[in-house]
């Protein structure tokens, strides 16, 4: 199942939260270390911060898969993955 959507990426990031995360109460600033700003990608527990190379409107793709995706990782210049604690489910 796969949802396309155009999100609005504040100071070039977008946000993917849990609904019980704590980190949208505190923000997740800190998770833009040196690493994550190269791939892109900032990780918390129950929380993203994906980096978009415009401060605009983006095309996004959600897909929720019920098994590990098969790598196709030579098909993109660039790919970064992360794990989603998502809590409240």
């Amino acid at each position: 199942m796969a949802t396309n959507l155009e999100l609005f990426a504040d100071y070039f990031q977008i946000h993917v939260l849990d609904d019980d995360s704590e980190a949208t109460e505190t923000g997740i600033g800190d998770v833009w270390t040196e690493q994550a700003v190269l791939d892109g990608l900032g990780v918390a527990e129950h929380a993203l911060a994906i980096g978009t190379a415009v401060n605009v409107t983006v095309d996004v793709t959600i897909a929720l898969l019920t098994g590990q995706p098969d790598d196709d990782s030579d098909d993109f210049d660039h790919v970064v993955e992360a794990s989603l604690n998502l809590a409240s489910g």
